[in-house]
């Protein structure tokens, strides 16, 4: 009976990660630039349960699995290409394809996005709207990574370059597999709400099944527990 409690109880948090991803979309689907999340799962280990007097026999119909349930392995960053919306602003740019804009933090770290709504500094600095520099301008050098799912989300659009990313490549617009700048338009949000909404639909029920068979398994249990008095 634990064991059912517990394998339910997986189910419980990984569609509850699921819904939590799936809002965070829902909540971005109007955020320039904005890259939707994805949640996979996999199954848990199993174990061997013995057949009513039958001899087990590896691999046979004697030798019954029951599985311990499921977990998270992946929160996977989709890097599709968002809608391109003409805005007719001169500083804004967007990327068609792969590539990314190189911004500086104020702690010298260097960041990427793909939000290319800038601005014109004091200095006449190209920077973002929240006041981090840009550079190189957008139609001199774009960045790419080998591994873009591997890059680190720092919020604000910003994305860190890790291990599992790689080191940024340069390279020109349009040249090779980089993208091509578009001046005086900006990359809208990759999320589609439809498909959001049918994802949440779908984990709330798997959420609901969840709950139901840890409730089914309590009354089981006492049940049992009342049948022993």
């Amino acid at each position: 009976m634990i064991g059912k409690l517990r394998s339910a109880a997986t189910g419980m948090l990984a569609q509850s990660l699921k819904i939590d991803t799936i809002s965070n979309n829902i909540a971005n689907v109007n955020t320039d630039g904005y890259k939707k999340s994805r949640i996979s799962f996999q199954d848990l280990l199993y174990r061997r349960v013995e057949g009513s007097g039958e001899p087990i026999v590896p691999g046979g119909e004697g030798a019954l699995q029951v599985g311990a349930g499921v977990r998270v392995v992946t929160d996977g960053i989709i890097f599709e290409q968002g809608v391109l919306r003409e805005t007719g602003r001169d500083l804004d740019w967007a990327i068609e394809g792969e590539g990314f804009f190189r911004v500086v933090l104020p702690d010298n770290r260097e960041v990427f996005t793909r939000v290319g709504r800038f601005y014109r500094d004091a200095e006449d600095n190209l920077v973002t709207q929240d006041g981090h520099l840009v550079e190189p301008l957008p139609e001199e050098v774009i960045y790419s990574f080998s591994n873009p799912q591997g890059l680190k989300r720092l919020g604000g659009n910003l994305w860190l370059a890790t291990e599992n990313s790689g080191e940024p490549l340069e390279g020109s617009p349009g040249e090779g597999n980089f993208g091509i700048v578009r001046q005086g338009q900006l990359e809208s949000s990759n999320v589609s709400l439809l498909e959001e909404i049918t994802s949440l639909i779908m984990a709330q029920r798997a959420y609901e099944i969840s709950a139901r068979t840890i409730r089914t398994a309590d009354e089981m249990w006492g049940m049992a527990n009342r049948m022993r008095r």
